[in-house]
């Protein structure tokens, strides 16, 4: 099934409106949708991963961070570069290269 682009655009934009206040709902999508998302198995849910990656507010959140850090492991090139952009909104200096 294929997503609205426009509908995925307004999604993120939506809940990166909302702020630190999104983070409870943006954290528990990812965690919810890591399986199917991870390699790539299910479009609609590499999808929905990447929108909730884009989605993650500026607010220091150590296990958002970890949790950021495992799509960052995927061999699905969208969800690593999300996972990317993500990361330094939640950890900061820490998220920098070694």
């Amino acid at each position: 099934m294929a997503v609205d682009p426009p509908a995925r655009i307004a999604f993120v934009t939506t809940m990166k409106t909302l702020g630190e206040s999104a983070l409870p709902v943006v954290r528990a999508g990812l965690e919810r949708i890591f399986e199917r998302a991870f390699a790539g198995q299910h479009r609609g849910a590499v999808d929905l991963a990447e929108d909730l990656l884009l989605a993650v507010p500026a607010s220091p959140d150590e296990f958002t961070g970890h949790l950021v850090v495992k799509f960052a492991r995927s061999p699905v090139s969208n969800l690593c570069r999300a996972a990317a952009r993500a990361l330094p909104r939640v950890w900061g200096d820490r998220a920098g290269p070694t």
